[in-house]
Formats: C-alpha cells, structure tokens, sequence
C-alpha cells in the first residue's frame, strides 16, 4: 500500500469522506544556521472560508530526522492557545476533553511509524476563522561529502512510502497549493569566512556580508560588511514542482570542520549543564579486505531515480581495490543476487558486475527492503568482514524492525551498514536509521545531484578497518579527580537495603492482614537509575574521516569544572587519542534540546543507557517486551517533559486555558535569567532563540503575523587555531570563564607523538567565488556519472608493448619541437574536469593500470604524435624501460594529480590501486624497472 502526501490542513465532512482542505494563507521559514547548528522556525497560517465550525483538522508534514520540535505556538482566530509538552496519552486525552467541551484545543504528535513524519490537530475552528501554527526546530547538520560543506535540509514533501501508516494521509489539489517563502541566516563565529553557499535543489538569492533584516533588527544597508554572515531567500510560489522536494542548502566556511567542545549551563533547571562536541575526523589506517554488498532499491518508486543509483554503483564498482569480495542483491517485492555468493573482484567480475548495471530498471514493484537485508547477511562469508552500502530511496513505513535487526547483526562488530538515500523526498528517518543501527554512516543526494565524492568516501568508509571501542572521557580542573571516563559506568535498579533481602518466615494466617490495593502499572515496573553522566550516543559510534561526528553529555554536580574531552580508541595500527578543549558559552537550552533528544531516539529504537541497564541481576533485554516498552515510554517522558522536547512519547498539547502547573510556572518565572545581551552577540541570541520569550509575546507576534497575511572588502586574514567558538552563536551572552581554556583546538601531533591524532591539522580553504548556483540541467538517459560516450563494460584494447612499436604504429610521424603537447582540442583545463576524471577512470584496468591506447592519450588532452615523439627521444640512448603499460599508467596517474586535484576524492581509489600495481610492476622488473623508475619525472612532465 501506497500513500501520497503534501503538506495540507484538512478535515472529513464524514468518515468514508475525501479529504477537503483549506485554503492555504501562506507558510514563511525562517532558519539561522549557527556553524553545524540550525535553529528553524515555521509559520504556517490557514484559513476556514466556510460558514461552518470544524469540530477539527488536521494535517502532517515532514521533518528531518532527528531535529528537536521544542517551540510550538497556536493562534485560532482570536483565541491563544497555551502550550507544553507533556505524556503522549495524557496530552491527547487533554485534548480531546477539551474538544469535547467546545473549547479550541491543538496537539502535535510524532508518527509511531517513522520519526521523520509529524501530525496536528487542530479542534474547533470558528466559521471565517484564520489559524496560524509557529513551530520551532533545532537540529544538528550533517557533514556533505561531496562538498565538506555542512548541509542543512528542509523537507517539503512526505514521499510515497511502501506500507501500513496507521493514519489518513493524501495528495490535496494542486490548486490549493501555495507557495513556500524561505530566509535563511548564516552566522559563523566571528573570525571565519564564509567561502560559499549553494543549493543543489533550488533557485537562490544570496547577500554575503550580513544577515536579513527580520534577524538583525535593521534594514542591514547601514551595517559593516562581515564575512561570517550571509543570507538566503528563496521563493517557491511559482514554482509547483519546486514545492514537491526538499530544499537543501551547502554553506562552506573556514574553520567548520575543526573540533569543538562547549559547556552550556541551562537556565532553568539548578545545576544543569550540558556538553556538545562535534567533529571531522581526518586520519588515515590501512585498509581492509572485507566482503562488499550492495544492497540496491529496484522498486517502482525509483523510476526517476535509477541513473543516479546507476551512475553511484559504477564509481562504487570501478573503485574496489583489489582483494576484496563483492555482490550485488537487488529488491523490489522480491530480492535476487548477482550471484549466489560474493566472488573476488577480478577482471572477469567487474565485467560482468558492470554489464549487469547496464541492465538495471526500476521494474520490481514494491519495496521490501527487510527479506532482502535478511537475505543479504545470511549469504555472507564467515571469514570476513561485512560492509553493506544501501542504497535506497527510503520509502517504506515499517522501519524499527529493520534497525532491530540491523543492529543485532553489527552487535557482534563483525558488519556494518551504510545508506545512500537517492531521490527527492527520501525518508531521512529510514536513511538515517540503518547507518546509526549498523554503525556506518549514510549521505543523502537529491535527484541531478553530483555525488561521485560521497560514493568514493562512504567505500572508503567501508574499507577502514573496524574500531568498536572508542570511548569519551572528562578532563577536570580538579587534580584530585583529573579523568572521569564515561562510558563504563552501567545503569541499575535502585538499591535494596540489605536486611530487606534477608528470608523471614510468612505466617499462613496473620489477623491484621487487609489485601492491598491493586498495584498501578507504573508502581509494578522496576525503577532503573540513569548513569550520573548521560552520554548521547550511549555508545561512541566509529569515527570516519571526513564525516561530522557529534556527541553530547547530560550532568549536574559532576560538570562542575570540566576542562577537556578527550576521545581515545585502538587499532592495530597503535592508539588513537584526541584532546578537545572545552569552552563555557554560558546559559542556554539549545544543547540541552540536541543532546534530550538524542538520548530520546536511542530510548525509542530500544537501545541507548538502558539497553545496559540492570533490575535486581535481570538486563533490560531479558525484560518480557511489554514491559521493556513502557520502561522506555516512562525514561522518554521524563526527558521529553523535563526539557520540554517533543518525541514518540512526548506531544505538544495546547489550549486556551493554561494546563500549565502552579508549580511549573513558579519555576520557570523564578529561574529565567535577566541579564541582556548586548550589541552582536544579542542579535545572534535572538536567532538562535536559546531562551525562549514569555508565551504571551510569542502570542502577539503570531497574532500580528496572521494580520499581515490577510491585509492586501579586502580579503581578511584566517582565522586564528586560538580563537574560541563564539558563546553567542548558540546562547545568551556568556559569563567570563573561570576555566583555563587552552589556545587552539587540536594541535597537530609532533614526529615524536605515539598516538594517531584523528584530527589532522586543518587547512585554509581557497578563496571560491560564491556566486548563486541554478538548476542543473536534467540527467542524461546514461546518467552522469560516466561520460555517456564511454562503455565502462568494455576492457580496454592491448596496445603496444614498448617506445619502439610506436613508430611501428605510424612510421610517416616524427618528432616536430614546436608541437605543442597539449591538443588544440583540449585548450580549456577546466572544461568538463570532472566528466575527464570519469572518462579516465572508465578505461582503467581491474588491476590497476591503464593500456596505451589514442583514446587514453584523448582523455588526458595529449597529442598522441607529440608524446610517441617525445618517448623515442627520452628512450633513444637507453631503451631499457620502456614498457608502455608502466609508462600509460605514470601518465594517467600524473594528470589527475596535476590537473584533476579539485576532484582528488573522486580519483584517489583508482590512483591508490594504480600505485600500488605500478610499484609491484618496477619491482619485479628489476633493473629495467630502476631505469624506468629513474626517469618517471620526465616522463610525467609530458601531462
């Protein structure tokens, strides 16, 4: 089963009714991106033309997985509804009491399906009566391989998703469709640069150097140019099948990728203190030869998809290094392999391999994506390691049980699992999901997107060896207590006092009995204590270079004096350690909501601290199942209520009178700070809404918004490794430190250093013109991946063999000084360098090597007359050496590191296993092969 869903407010006239949908006033975003951090708020305004009351409508729409719902406000007509989150059951029930009696009443609930789907309800809308919803998003940004830009995603669209969604869910007419108006505000810390910013789903208009007037509080002409801010509109209203996929957005900036620490005190709740730290990796280990699967979508829904899959699993295909075993299964509502089990990448299976991606369609119906899974790890080699890349365009409903499954199969750390999502509307949730339960990593790619980069890196991924015992530790002021390591500590059931564990003897007969009251379900359940330190994730996940990890810690008294974070693991290769420095940005909410609702999906997959968790000698996964479920709902509704994040257990619930506690006023009242921020750091507070404002004045500006609706510079330095992360970008002004913050982030490790650092010393991005990217142009039937006038299936011909059949080949050419080596042909460098790297790689050999050959020589824009000349001249004393393969390959190898380097991760596979043939063919060429080797410099000249 099949459904189809845009965002629309609806109602039913009666059960078995089509849905009718209001009329749709408009839906403003406003987002600020703060470094890796966003922070959305979406205005959505509605309005009931009829002379009817609506007892209720509703409408769902999609969200980025694991983004934190932690403001939602409603205005019904004239009518504030008052907000809190609060019990999944108890906030429906409140809700539908208040229906019931007349009163307007709003409830915003996450799908139990798929935590990326979000629902509303909206009860009793007067007659003419205008509705405006704001909600508020935080969330953390993925790390774009493609581009090491930070890409933020707005969903616009829930696909069409293959299964049961307990839930109504249609297509409203395109005439009642509006369009979307977006802002975005970029603001890095104040000593970067931003170096670029790009859409590769939309139009954009971009203003560099300041951020909009509704952020600032002024009309932006009269402030300083400032090259860490920068602003984004887009309008979607003319535009209907702009409205039909999702928004994303690339910022590149100096300094994003360097690791951070920051402390974050909560201005409400005594004591607690929060810690975030986020990172890109940069190391390097050797390789492993593990068993490779792909695990291919073939269903209906990739229609529109299946050349970029296609184009994906050629540079996959192309970029195996030799050892490894490899397969391919493909799914739709059944599942087949290439072959019956994986064979070793050889010349012959790469052929065939590649042939059969030239017969991939779109036409196996549904999408089961479990049974193929299933199938895929019971095919698997005992002997090795397990990488299974997905790749999928994420549309089905029935997840949890995928990522059970994948998780309990990357328990033992013998596999691991990564996901492509491929396709407009893609679940995140789903994409999301399989590489966090398979301790992989996934990438996303709309439709025409490049994605050559993000294919090269996840394999890359795939082939670093598995690191399953990486561990987060506190560094302290304290001397007396300097480390504290997070992650041994187990939770368990509250104590026993010991002398209520002793036997005592039960008389059969006791007159003072009574029978006690039937216990509740809740009293029943064991009570389990949170680790003092709640870590989110639980368990560090493997760090993979150049892929954004991030990490939070929940605590009170024992973040007191925090000074340092420091991750450690070990390899085979020896340790590996890095020390992160922790700044103090002083009060705030914002880490605290990321980190809550971290803890609470790994709570709603069924994992996380209690998965490690103890009741009087019982693990949590011995627990009988209905129990472990309302263990995890009651965990979840202390964190969802407690820091006011919404989750599958947790929904917002509104109404016109206040359910709010006197005691729950009293202390949020008597806790909120007073102090102001001033001057730049208040203007960035105000974007990221650290704290939020008094319920009453979000209410007027909701109530304002509605009425609108309906009335007619030299280059400056870079940045210094010293300076901290702006306290402003994430939270109120901050206190000055007491803590003794060392200068720089990571230092790169000395040759005297026996621990690896996974954090290489950053680099200064080159200046990139930051103009505004359009539309690409739709793909071509092939895809583009590969240059369509090239066949990657054929093996390239045998050439010559040595210098002296190349004029054998063409007796009537000599050597002319004055030609120039560089064809006319290919007078422009920069013209089509990526579809070159591509053609390149197409004619290179399973091994490794390129054969000779005028269309190698066309590739590498060489005149083949020029370099025959030019080799019979090298060659022409001291023939010993000239072994045309060898030299072919030192040509091919020398023009993507000369003239390809700006794609170096597209290419450096192909050039690692060329190198390491290249260097096993000069050594068993003996001395030949030092003559050769001797001369390599002049001969990668000629490129």
């Amino acid at each position: 089963m099949t459904v189809t869903y845009l965002c629309g407010c609806s109602y039913y006239t009666h059960p078995q009714a089509k849905p009718v949908y209001l009329p749709r006033i408009g839906i403003k975003v406003h987002a600020t991106i703060l470094s890796s951090v966003s922070r959305t708020v979406l205005t959505q305004t509605y309005t009931n033309p009829s002379k009817n009351p609506l007892e209720e409508v509703s409408y769902t729409f999609p969200l980025y997985d694991g983004v934190s719902v932690v403001g939602f406000n409603c205005l019904i007509g004239d009518r504030t509804l008052h907000s809190r989150v609060k019990p999944r059951k108890q906030a429906k029930a409140e809700y539908d009491d208040a229906v019931s009696k007349g009163e307007s009443a709003a409830l915003m609930a996450h799908s139990l399906s798929a935590s990326d789907v979000l629902s509303i309800r909206l009860g009793n809308v007067g007659p003419g009566e205008t509705v405006v919803v704001e909600i508020t998003l935080v969330g953390e940004l993925k790390q774009d391989a493609q581009s090491d830009a930070v890409r933020y995603t707005l969903p616009n669209s829930i696909a069409p998703r293959y299964g049961y969604h307990p839930g109504n869910m249609s297509m409203p007419p395109e005439a009642d469709v509006q369009g979307i108006s977006i802002t975005l505000d970029v603001q890095m810390e104040s000593t970067a640069v931003i170096r670029e910013i790009q859409s590769t789903s939309h139009s954009l208009s971009v203003a560099l150097g300041r951020v909009s007037a509704s952020a600032s509080g002024s009309s932006g002409s009269d402030k300083a140019f400032n090259p860490a801010q920068a602003s984004v509109s887009v309008n979607l209203k003319e535009d209907w099948t702009a409205l039909a996929r999702d928004f994303v957005l690339l910022v590149k900036a100096d300094g994003l990728d360097t690791p951070r620490a920051m402390l974050e005190t909560h201005p409400v709740i005594p004591t607690q203190r929060a810690i975030m730290t986020t990172l890109v990796p940069k190391f390097g280990l050797e390789p492993i030869k593990p068993e490779i699967i792909f695990v291919i979508d073939r269903s209906g829904s990739m229609m529109d998809k299946i050349d970029t899959l296609k184009s994906a699993l050629r540079v996959f295909l192309k970029s195996l290094p030799v050892g490894v075993c490899f397969n391919i299964c493909s799914f739709g509502s059944r599942h087949s392999f290439l072959w019956k089990q994986s064979l070793f990448y050889t010349a012959e299976s790469l052929q065939e391999a590649l042939s059969f991606v030239d017969g991939v369609r779109a036409n196996m119906g549904g999408t089961e994506m479990q049974e193929a899974v299933e199938a895929t790890v019971r095919s698997r080699m005992k002997d090795k390691e397990l990488e299974v890349l997905i790749l999928t365009d994420g549309q089905i409903w029935n997840q949890q049980t995928l990522f059970g499954f994948i998780r309990e199969t990357a328990a033992d750390n013998g596999a691991r699992f990564f996901s492509l999502g491929i396709g407009n509307g893609a679940s995140h949730s789903l994409v999301e999901g399989i590489a966090r339960a398979g301790n992989g990593f996934s990438q996303m790619v709309v439709n025409y997107e490049e994605l050559d980069r993000k294919v090269v890196r996840m394999l890359k991924g795939a082939l670093t060896p598995h690191i399953f015992d990486y561990k987060l530790e506190i560094e302290h002021d304290d001397p007396v207590e300097e480390f504290e390591v997070v992650l041994p500590e187990r939770p368990r059931a509250m104590p026993v006092d010991e002398a209520e564990m002793k036997q005592q003897p039960i008389s059969l007969f006791d007159a003072d009995y009574k029978e006690d009251e039937q216990k509740t379900d809740e009293e029943a359940l064991p009570v389990l204590t949170p680790p003092q330190t709640l870590q989110a994730p639980y368990k560090i996940p493997p760090l993979y270079p150049f892929i954004r990890t991030t990490a939070y810690l929940l605590g009170s008294a024992n973040m007191q004096n925090p000074k340092a974070l420091i991750f450690r693991a070990t390899s085979k290769q020896g340790p590996l350690v890095l020390r992160i420095p922790i700044n103090d940005i002083g009060t705030g909410e914002t880490i605290h909501q990321l980190a809550v609702r971290r803890a609470m999906i790994e709570l709603e997959e069924g994992h996380g601290w209690l998965a490690a968790a103890t009741s009087n000698g019982n693990s949590f996964d011995n627990l009988h199942p209905t129990s472990k479920e309302r263990i995890i709902a009651r965990e979840c509704e202390k964190l969802g209520t407690q820091f006011q994040v919404t989750g599958k257990r947790c929904s917002f619930i509104a109404l016109e009178k206040d359910s709010t506690s006197d005691q729950e006023k009293e202390t949020d009242i008597a806790n909120l700070p007073t102090s102001k921020a001033t001057g730049e750091e208040s203007a960035v507070y105000q974007a990221s809404g650290a704290v939020p404002g008094p319920p009453h004045a979000r209410c007027r500006r909701l109530a304002s918004k509605a009425h609108r609706m309906i009335a007619p510079s030299p280059r400056p330095p870079p940045p210094s490794q010293g300076t901290p992360f702006s306290a402003s970008l994430l939270a109120r002004k901050a206190p000055k430190s007491s803590l003794s913050s060392e200068q720089g982030w990571a230092k790169a490790p000395t040759a005297r250093e026996v621990p690896e650092s996974l954090f290489g010393a950053p680099g200064i991005a080159k200046f990139v013109d930051t103009r505004v990217s359009q539309p690409p142009p739709p793909a071509p039937k092939r895809g583009y991946g590969f240059n369509a006038q090239m066949d990657p299936t054929v093996c390239p011909p045998a050439g010559p063999a040595h210098v002296s059949d190349l004029m054998e080949m063409d007796g009537a050419v000599g050597y002319t000084p004055a030609s120039p080596i560089l064809s006319s042909t290919f007078s422009n460098e920069t013209a089509g360098a990526a579809s070159q790297v591509h053609r390149i790689i197409a004619l290179q050999s399973f091994e490794g090597y390129w054969t000779w050959s005028e269309e190698l020589m066309n590739a590498l824009r060489l005149d083949e007359r020029d370099v025959r000349a030019q080799l019979m001249k090298l060659f022409q004393k001291d023939s010993r050496g000239s072994n045309l393969t060898v030299i072919a390959t030192m040509l091919a190898m020398a023009y993507l590191s000369t003239h390809c380097a700006a794609h170096r991760s597209v290419w450096e596979l192909v050039y690692d296993k060329a190198e390491g043939w290249k260097r096993q063919q000069l050594v068993e060429m003996g001395e030949t092969g030092s003559v050769l080797k001797a001369k390599e410099n002049e001969i990668t000249a000629l490129v």
